[in-house]
């Protein structure tokens, strides 16, 4: 009874992110339209994948290290990071079934990323501070 609910909650939620971000941010629709065009966003037009390579990972991070990506997106920091030794398993979270199923896997084989290591998960998450 109660998973009904929130089955059906998710659901609609899931949906409403994808539908939100199109309403308010129409540009946002050139680079949501496929993977290609999300890669080329986010390592030509803005400066995300640049700035994460600024860190030393190969310092921060154990052997073996399991990573969450909590709203992963496309999923290119889980790409960029499975490429790491020292990565065991990435998992990748997000609320977009669309991020998940179509760019997800495409994005990190374009940024040739280490598919093995990532799994993905749909869901919510929230911060409690």
């Amino acid at each position: 009874m109660i998973e009904d609910w929130i089955n059906k909650q998710t659901a609609e939620n899931l949906t409403g992110w994808d539908n939100a971000l199109v309403k308010y941010y129409p540009e946002s629709r050139t680079w949501m339209s496929n993977p290609e065009n999300y890669s080329i966003r986010l390592t030509q037009e803005c400066n995300y994948l640049n700035a994460v390579k600024q860190l030393d990972f190969n310092t921060l991070l154990k052997d073996n290290s399991i990573i969450i990506d909590m709203g992963c997106g496309g999923g290119w920091l889980s790409a960029y990071l499975s490429n790491f030794q020292n990565v065991a398993k990435i998992y990748s979270i997000d609320s977009s079934q669309n991020y998940l199923q179509n760019f997800l896997p495409n994005v990190i084989k374009l940024l040739k990323g280490n598919i093995e290591k990532v799994f993905p998960i749909k869901g919510f998450y929230s911060f409690i501070l």
